[in-house]
């Protein structure tokens, strides 16, 4: 049998005739000193992951900035597009109405302000559908910035020092100590 352990004659372990408590203890504190490391390995690996992550997404160069860029690249777009289509149409307008013999009347002041109108409420349409996304993605954004946030409170959270249960210990210590040291066999403690 090993010198841990031995079997009585009813088959249940039994300590050895003498137990070495500061073995036992020190044995107790490196376990719990290794669990302790690896948990906390644990932990700076995934706060790494929550700051990497923060800054992926939510940083200067993150996916919400490049939207938002998209989004402004787009409007300068169609912005330009509206001008373009404005001046073509004035053009037509102003030539279409000179060919009829109608450059010099109140018509042509009329035709123009309606190009203008048709323009501005492009523009107004424009300005609020790059509004609406703009809107919508400092929605997700703050969704994601709360998602992210819980993520790592989480994260803080799940980390704890759990130092061994040194009652149960004693307990263990006790009873073997009310046995005789050597589960009922003639025994000590060495200290």
């Amino acid at each position: 049998m090993s010198r841990l352990a031995s079997v009585s004659a009813t088959g249940l372990p039994q300590a050895p005739k003498t137990f070495d408590v500061r073995g036992l203890l020190k044995s107790l504190q490196a376990n719990f000193n290794a669990f302790n490391t690896a948990g906390l390995e644990q932990y700076k690996g995934l706060m790494d992951l929550t700051k990497g992550l923060n800054a992926s997404v939510m940083g200067p160069t993150g996916l919400y900035s490049q939207a938002f860029n998209q989004i402004s690249q787009l409007g300068g777009t169609a912005a330009r597009d509206i001008a373009t289509r404005e001046k073509q149409t004035l053009a037509q307008t102003e030539q279409d109405l000179v060919n009829r013999g109608l450059g010099n009347t109140t018509i042509r002041t009329n035709a123009r302000r309606a190009v203008s109108n048709d323009a501005t409420r492009a523009r107004t349409t424009l300005a609020e559908s790059l509004a609406g996304q703009r809107a919508g993605l400092l929605e997700r954004q703050a969704g994601t910035a709360l998602g992210l946030g819980q993520l790592t409170g989480d994260f803080m959270l799940s980390r704890q020092l759990v130092p061994p249960d040194l009652g149960t210990y004693a307990g263990l210590l006790q009873a073997l100590a009310a046995n005789g040291g050597a589960g009922g066999n003639a025994g000590g403690f060495r200290k």
